[in-house]
């Protein structure tokens, strides 16, 4: 153990951070990531029993009430994001149809990430719906 690592575990901050050490080389640093991960499981375990020792330790998200959280909540099969090629499975047509509906309005609004284009599941049954005769 070097000089800083032993001033880092005397300073009481816990594991020394052997990942900065340059004489252990790639392994040193794999062992200093794994040793931060036990840390800050170990973190996480000590805030769940507080939060349990408190009556949030049920299922429940503590947060489900506030506004910001309430979509990360939500069953993961309502969040189901669509491709062109899956929507076009959907209305049995070809991925180019669905292209050109889309630049002429005729579809739900899309989501963009970056050059990705996604609907959401909902939103597209939904249209489908109320084209029925």
């Amino acid at each position: 153990m070097t000089r800083a690592q032993l001033a880092h575990r005397r300073a009481g901050n816990g594991t020394p951070d052997i990942a900065s050490s340059p004489e252990n080389g790639a392994q040193g640093a794999t062992v200093g990531v794994l040793a931060r991960i036990a840390e800050l499981h170990e973190e996480l375990a000590r805030a769940y029993r507080e939060l349990e020792s408190q009556g949030f330790g049920n299922s429940q998200n503590c947060l489900a009430a506030v506004s910001e959280t309430r979509e990360l909540c939500e069953p993961v099969i309502q969040r189901e994001l669509l491709t062109i090629d899956d929507v076009a499975k959907l209305v049995r047509t070809g991925a180019r149809t669905i292209r050109r509906w889309r630049r002429e309005g005729k579809l739900p609004p899309a989501l963009h990430f970056g050059g990705l284009v996604r609907w959401r599941k909902p939103d597209i049954e939904r249209w489908i719906e109320e084209r029925l005769e």
